[in-house]
């Protein structure tokens, strides 16, 4: 009686997974958007410290900025992301040379080199997923970059 209460539960959880997901369309699972996305991965930010977050975005960036194609391009990164968290607009603000941008403007696109894509776990549907990607193979000679942004607490 437990085994199969267990399979039937475990079924029903599983089919109530999917039936989420179709309908809300969300991808919350970093390792489903890495394999969908066709960006460059840097890496995870937590809303929980935002001077940790700071660092690791100056850490990216520079990175970003050093390479040699790169030493040319002043003022070259946008950023994209929802507005929904305030370390990244505080970031933008603080921060002269690195632009707000909406992705999905293919003109703003155009006025830079290098595009950070910031996804907040839970706010980005396989729509936009596919959209990034369409937006990626018109611009092969930009550079696409992606940073999750986690909003769980982790303790």
């Amino acid at each position: 009686i437990v085994i199969s209460f267990f399979l039937v539960s475990f079924i029903v959880s599983c089919l109530l997974s999917l039936i989420k997901e179709s309908l809300y369309g969300s991808v919350d699972d970093l390792d489903i958007i890495k394999s969908n996305l066709n960006a460059n991965f840097l890496n995870v930010i937590s809303l929980d410290d935002d001077d940790i977050s700071s660092r690791i975005l100056d850490i990216n960036i520079s990175k970003v900025q050093d390479t040699k194609k790169n030493k040319n391009f002043i003022g070259n990164i946008g950023f994209y992301f929802l507005k929904t968290n305030t370390i990244i607009t505080n970031y933008i603000n603080s921060n002269k040379d690195i632009k707000y941008i909406d992705i999905f403007e293919s003109n703003q696109i155009k006025d830079f080199q290098n595009i950070f894509i910031f996804i907040e776990s839970g706010k980005i549907t396989n729509k936009e997923i596919n959209k990034i990607n369409k937006y990626i193979e018109l611009y092969p000679n930009k550079d696409f970059y992606w940073i999750y942004v986690e909003n769980e607490k982790l303790f």
